[in-house]
């Protein structure tokens, strides 16, 4: 019993820990950018590392089971500096995309394009409510892409 209980434990603290890099960081329901996105991990989030496919873990964080990109986790807890949230002087609509975890470079696209709050959860409403294979489907028919906003 006791060599048992020992093993665990090493086994336990032999455990790989992982922390977030950046905000925004979505924990998926497989090991592919395709799969559904079951929650945003934020900057500095650690999580123990369960497997490892190709340039995928599946990580648990809290609660949560799930795959993360490989290049968006670090064995060291980054700096909890401001430097994520861009520009202090950034607009709403940065403001509003930090706050809702789509990163730093979505906040600068808005401010430099000045999208309001509303336009940003159009976005988020489109992005939690399309599957990736409409998403895939609407892109090969042309009806989104590269100049295909809506005003």
């Amino acid at each position: 019993m006791t060599v048992i209980l020992l093993a665990l434990a090493t086994t336990a603290a032999l455990a790989e820990q992982v922390f977030m890099k950046r905000p925004g960081v979505i924990l998926r329901e497989g090991p592919a950018s395709t799969t559904k996105s079951l929650a945003t991990l934020d900057k500095g989030k650690n999580a123990e590392v369960l497997e490892r496919q190709g340039k995928w873990l599946k990580v648990k964080a809290g609660e949560l089971t799930g795959w993360v990109g490989a290049g968006y986790v670090d064995a060291k807890k980054p700096d909890a500096s401001l430097g994520d949230l861009g520009d202090p002087k950034a607009s709403e609509a940065s403001a509003g995309a930090a706050a809702k975890g789509l990163g730093p470079l979505a906040a600068k696209y808005a401010a430099q394009n000045n999208m309001s709050s509303a336009n940003f959860d159009k976005m988020l409403a489109y992005r939690n409510n399309v599957t990736p294979q409409e998403h895939a489907q609407f892109e090969k028919e042309g009806k989104i892409g590269s100049g295909k906003v809506s005003k």
